[in-house]
């Protein structure tokens, strides 16, 4: 994908090169200078669709709060499974184009399945985003925390920094697309560490080193922290989890602390995606370098450029 995004997909950080990216970054800048009163327009009779069928906080309410802020009709229903004909049996494939036949312009979606996001983009004609799919990809998450991460550290680029990549790397989509995203924009030193049965995939790891990525994996989070710009902290999954003893003892193995980040520059940026259990304790939430609550509000500003640019009405 170059920077012409109308009626396009956008299902993996891999469709993306360099000046999407950096475009895609220079709407959101732009829309979120914008007085209210300029916004409001952009979408007016866009039709957006957001079917989760996988629980959600931030990524569902950002994309409905980013589309009616712009002006759009937006319905949204979340617990797909449970609250539409999912529940009888229907396809993800019919369901898409059920929607496609009642005149929608973009469906955002979020599915447990990997692949169900391609399986959308192949079935209709209607722009798919997606909003994670199942343990591989979550792009626009990934581009909020590459904003996050720029505006935080006030760099123009990310390139000379070390990014810590701590938790549940087997199953975290959001550190499968960050990881992409960041090698993608020139970052060259990552630190996985995460205890022995969630580490990163290991095509995953590969795919990166190709990239010319230097890579060290650990287990070591006390040390591993004095060397980060970043500190990107994920909770392990329980829903990837056969039996809760095998989940406690995973979650029982790191946990960030006031004494953690006493080991850390005074200078790092620690984010998390949300919703965290307890691997960040409250007690670092009033550290000035814990940035995860700030980090939401990138969602809104990304969320908000991505409906404009896939719509057409902005390029």
């Amino acid at each position: 994908m170059d920077t012409r995004f109308a009626g396009k997909d956008l299902i993996s950080i891999e469709q993306l090169r360099a000046s999407s990216v950096r475009r895609i970054l220079a709407v959101a800048d732009h829309l979120e200078n914008l007085p209210p009163a300029y916004q409001k327009p952009i979408l007016t009779d866009i039709n957006i669709a957001v079917l989760f069928y996988q629980p959600s906080t931030r990524t569902y309410f950002s994309f409905m709060r980013a589309g009616q802020l712009l002006g759009a009709n937006v319905i949204g229903i979340h617990g797909m499974d449970n609250f539409s004909s999912a529940y009888k049996g229907e396809t993800l494939i019919d369901t898409v184009r059920t929607i496609e036949a009642l005149a929608t312009d973009i469906i955002v979606l979020r599915h447990f399945d990997d692949d169900s996001a391609l399986i959308a983009a192949n079935a209709t004609s209607v722009p798919i985003i997606n909003a994670g799919s199942g343990k591989l990809e979550h792009p626009t998450q990934a581009l909020l925390d590459l904003r996050t991460i720029l505006v935080e550290t006030g760099q123009p680029s990310v390139e000379g920094l070390t990014v810590l990549f701590v938790g549940d790397l087997k199953n975290g989509r959001t550190v499968h697309s960050l990881s992409k995203l960041l090698a993608l924009m020139g970052c060259r030193r990552f630190i996985f560490d995460s205890p022995p049965q969630l580490k990163m995939p290991r095509n995953l790891v590969d795919q990166l080193a190709l990239q010319d990525v230097v890579i060290e994996e650990t287990n070591n989070l006390p040390l591993a922290v004095q060397y980060a710009d970043v500190i990107y902290d994920t909770r392990v999954q329980k829903e990837w989890f056969r039996s809760d003893a095998d989940y406690q003892q995973a979650k029982d193995s790191q946990q960030i602390t006031p004494a953690i980040m006493s080991e850390a520059k005074s200078t790092a940026v620690l984010m998390h995606p949300l919703p965290r259990v307890d691997e960040i304790s409250p007690d670092v939430d009033a550290d000035p370098r814990a940035a995860y609550f700030r980090q939401v509000n990138h969602g809104l500003a990304i969320r908000k450029a991505l409906l404009a640019l896939i719509s057409g009405r902005m390029s």
